[in-house]
């Protein structure tokens, strides 16, 4: 019976590596062709009057940090095989109905913070996964009863965080 595992646990282990050495496969689902080596973020605004001032920068921040640690794309300022560029299109706050939570109702309820975001991707070395004006929207909760001033850094975070997510799904992830 080990001689069988053994034999089958060979078999598997070379096959994968053939698969990804030549490129048939990528158990990472990138999208991104050995041929790109850089990016850049051709240009990033807001387009709304509410949220932190330094939204637009951090937003960059994140998305040139993902971009650095999940793939091996080296960032250039202009005209990289890959090319991000966006602006923050909505912010806001809207409250929701009263919730019930552990054996008791919150009269306050829960108020949502969403942000949306329209991005362009290019990626000339596989074209069928770029897009135009495409919009991606998250958002993140919190009581009605706290503060805005004191939540708006975390819900901003939250909503960063799942949004580059989904960019980055839908772009060099191909997810």
């Amino acid at each position: 019976m080990l001689k069988f595992l053994s034999y089958h646990g060979f078999c598997l282990i070379f096959i994968v590596g053939i698969l990804q050495g030549c490129g048939i496969y990528s158990f990472s689902g990138s999208s991104l062709s050995s041929e790109a080596k850089t990016f850049s973020i051709q240009s990033f605004s807001s387009d709304v009057a509410k949220g932190p001032p330094d939204m637009v920068q951090k937003f960059i921040d994140k998305l040139r940090d993902q971009l650095l640690q999940k793939t091996s794309l080296t960032q250039i300022k202009n005209n990289g095989d890959v090319q991000f560029e966006g602006r923050i299109i909505d912010f806001k706050y809207s409250p929701l109905a009263p919730q019930s939570g552990k054996n008791q109702i919150d009269p306050a309820g829960i108020t949502r913070l969403t942000i949306s975001v329209e991005m362009d991707y290019t990626n000339p070395f596989n074209a069928e996964f770029e897009f135009s004006r495409k919009i991606f929207y998250q958002y993140a909760d919190m009581s009605g009863t706290a503060s805005i001033d004191a939540e708006e850094p975390r819900l901003v975070q939250e909503i960063f965080d799942k949004l580059l997510k989904d960019i980055l799904n839908a772009s060099v992830n191909n997810w």
